[in-house]
């Protein structure tokens, strides 16, 4: 028989994973070697990057917030490259006339 501790079996779960804080250094070099300067324009411009967190002066972002902004940037690219390879399958025109130069051409 198991003892009720009063917390939903979810956040039971949750609580075993607790969530680590990155460094940004190791943020940076996560997300491609990128400097600190573009770090901060992300942190500044793009919405859904991780939310700061700072402790003591130092700069940390959530491992799971960070881990769900690569998955995010991760479809995206794979979406990207999809809608490239569709337009390159497209079939070319016909050619109405003949485009050989003349120089090229066998004698009939």
């Amino acid at each position: 028989m198991s003892i009720p501790t009063g917390k939903p079996a979810q956040q039971a779960n949750d609580d075993a994973e607790l969530d680590s804080l990155v460094p940004d250094a190791q943020v940076c070099i996560e997300l491609g070697g990128i400097s600190k300067m573009t770090l901060n324009r992300r942190d500044n411009y793009d919405p859904d990057f991780p939310a700061l967190i700072k402790v003591n002066g130092r700069n940390f972002r959530s491992r799971r917030q960070l881990e769900a902004y690569k998955a995010r940037l991760l479809h995206e690219a794979a979406r990207q490259k999809d809608k490239r390879i569709t337009l390159r399958r497209r079939e070319p025109t016909p050619m109405t006339h003949d485009t050989t130069p003349d120089h090229q051409r066998r004698p009939r």
